[in-house]
């Protein structure tokens, strides 16, 4: 099944190259996540500062510490949130820059294959994901998503 799956792919080359190519181009534009990632670090910095100014008030003067004591836990509890988000926000990244770079890792693959005549576990490791069985029929998921029914 595999050699199969893997000589179709090797075959329509041009057309698997072409929507790989739109899938890459799609997956890469980070732009937007970069953009939220300096909003978000921009935002902690400020709420860092009044943070350390609040610290430094009550270090200096005499403030009531029941009202000092509320609003350093809501200014913390503001930061930590933002951290969460921005840590969010960077994890998702990583995975569209790893999905990019699977999926061009397996152009590279397809643009190297020639037709196969046996099984081979480097190509096997390298396309697939798993192989689904099931009682309508056998099914290999690709490592970039996509599903080939054999």
């Amino acid at each position: 099944m595999f050699i199969k799956v893997m000589n179709s792919m090797v075959e329509d080359k041009k057309s698997i190259l072409a929507g790989y190519k739109e899938i890459v181009g799609s997956l890469g534009d980070t732009t937007e996540l970069d953009q939220e990632e300096r909003k978000l670090v921009s935002e902690a910095e400020v709420v860092l500062g009044l943070i350390e100014k609040l610290v430094a008030v009550n270090a200096s003067r005499a403030l009531n510490q029941d009202d000092y004591s509320q609003r350093y836990t809501e200014l913390v509890q503001h930061y930590e949130s933002i951290q969460l988000k921005l840590a969010g926000v960077a994890e998702h990244k990583q995975d569209v820059l790893a999905k990019q770079r699977g999926i061009k890792d397996m152009i590279k693959l397809i643009v190297s294959s020639n037709l196969i005549s046996e099984f081979d576990e480097t190509l096997w490791n390298a396309m697939v994901d798993r192989l689904e069985i099931g009682s309508d029929g056998s099914c290999f998921v690709m490592k970039d998503g996509s599903w080939v029914r054999v």
